[in-house]
């Protein structure tokens, strides 16, 4: 039933041109709610990787951090909350964190699990605010960095990236970073020749790290 539920949801209007992504991040299940004036969206994901993955998706590149939980982006239309294996959004006002609370609170089978590797080894300095999105195959590869998808990079071998914009000195024009995490440093090492195939890309390996800054 539950995968019934989901093709769906998947193929829902509102949905259907982001079916592949939200496949590949492993949507389970959403649903809306009332909370007073607010309309509340909760998407339920396979894991907690998964939700990482659709939070920094949704969030959008106006939007800034907020304090009504410890993942949480605000924009003037909508607030955006990654608690465990859920991401939840809510529209029509400004809640409080009571509010918040409660919704995450209520939210069933939960699973709290540690953060995937690569979210701790993306650079701060120079970032562009809410401009990281986690690649974890071919439809989010697709949707955020096309460019590096001639290379092949692995996914089926265990690989998964985070691709975002930085600012570098008073250059107006952003530079674009992925960083693939794999298994092992063998695999980094053979997916880096692919890498620098690429035009104008610049690849660096360090273990089980590739980092290529790509683009103009």
């Amino acid at each position: 039933c539950s995968l019934i539920l989901a093709s769906l949801i998947l193929t829902s209007a509102l949905y259907a041109d982001d079916a592949s992504l939200w496949r590949e991040y492993g949507l389970v299940q959403t649903a809306t709610t009332r909370l007073g004036k607010l309309n509340v969206t909760t998407y339920q994901m396979k894991d907690l990787t998964g939700a990482l993955a659709a939070w920094e998706w949704l969030r959008s590149a106006n939007s800034q951090a907020c304090d009504l939980a410890p993942f949480c982006t605000r924009d003037p239309n909508r607030i955006v909350v990654w608690d465990d294996n859920y991401v939840v959004t809510l529209e029509g006002g400004v809640p409080t964190k009571a509010a918040v609370d409660s919704v995450l609170n209520a939210l069933p089978n939960k699973r709290d699990t540690a953060l995937p590797a690569i979210f701790t080894f993306l650079p701060h300095q120079g970032l562009v605010p809410e401009s990281a999105r986690y690649i974890l195959g071919p439809a989010s590869l697709q949707a955020f960095a096309p460019e590096l998808a001639s290379a092949k990079p692995g996914f089926n071998e265990g690989a998964e990236a985070q691709v975002a914009e930085y600012k570098v000195g008073d250059d107006p024009e952003h530079l674009r970073l992925a960083v693939f995490y794999y298994p092992t440093p063998e695999m980094a090492r053979l997916h880096a020749i692919h890498f620098k195939l690429l035009p104008n890309a610049h690849v660096k390996r360090s273990g089980v790290l590739l980092a290529i800054v790509f683009g103009p």
